[in-house]
Formats: C-alpha cells, structure tokens, sequence
C-alpha cells in the first residue's frame, strides 16, 4: 500500500462463548465515542509507538436509537460489523510495517449524546440496555506502507 491511501477493513464477530449475546451494529456516533458501541481503530508504528487513528470529535448530531441495530449472536455464529467507515478514516502517513486492531466496545449504559428532539431517549434506549457488555478486539494486521 502507498503513503496517504485510505484502507477499507471488513471485521466479521464470532461468539466463542457457550452462551448467546445481545450486540449492537455500529451507527453515526460509534467512532466519535458519541454512542454505544464504540469503535476505535489502533496502530503501531514503529517510529511512533502506539497511536490511535480514531477521530475524537463529538458528531453535532446523531442519529437516535434504531432496534434493527440490535442483533442475537447465538454459540458458534458470526455477523459482520456493518458501518466501519463511521469509526474514521484509516489513512498511513509514513512509509514503513504497521500493525492494525479494531476495538469493538458495547456499554450498554452509555449516554448518548447529541440527538435533537428525544424527548424519549431513555425509552428508545430500553432495547440497548439489554445488550451484553463487552470489549472485544481484532486480530492485528500487518500493513507495509511503501
């Protein structure tokens, strides 16, 4: 891959568990730490240490609670992320080997932020207070930058 070219990831979840999990499909907000869940891309370079590649800048708005986010993993299933693009864009300013993870972080008692007009937003977000907490991160990736 060359300098300053953004990369395209597909990240697919498996439950390894014995159990079935509630999970939640990233939406607008889920790169900015605005929503549940959070998405946050890492990076190690080696002239730089780690570095996270994640925006940090709260959406002005985003969109409200949607329940067709919110899917089942039973045992053994996979369902791929939908939406990665809205954790940011994964760019690579400096030639050389880097290592690329995808954190997926569900916090079903996160606040949300930034939604105008919800006046029922602790209704609309009965459904996601039922999800199961977790943090989960991808397998690293090795990228040269040429």
């Amino acid at each position: 891959m060359r300098v300053g070219k953004r990369v395209v990831f597909r990240a697919i979840l498996r439950n390894v568990s014995s159990h079935p999990v509630r999970l939640v499909q990233p939406g607008d907000g889920s790169g900015t730490g605005g929503r549940t869940p959070i998405l946050t891309w890492r990076a190690t370079e080696a002239t730089r240490g780690e570095i996270d590649l994640t925006p940090h800048a709260a959406d002005p708005f985003i969109n409200g609670p949607n329940p067709k986010e919110i899917f089942e993993l039973q045992p053994g299933a996979q369902r791929e992320l939908l939406n990665l693009d809205l954790a940011g864009l994964v760019t690579f300013a400096h030639p050389g080997t880097d290592h690329v993870r995808l954190v997926y972080e569900n916090d079903p008692d996160r606040r949300w932020c930034c939604i105008p007009g919800s006046k029922e937003l602790d209704r609309d977000l009965a459904p996601y207070r039922k999800t199961t907490r977790c943090r989960l991160e991808s397998n690293e990736i090795e990228i040269k930058v040429r």
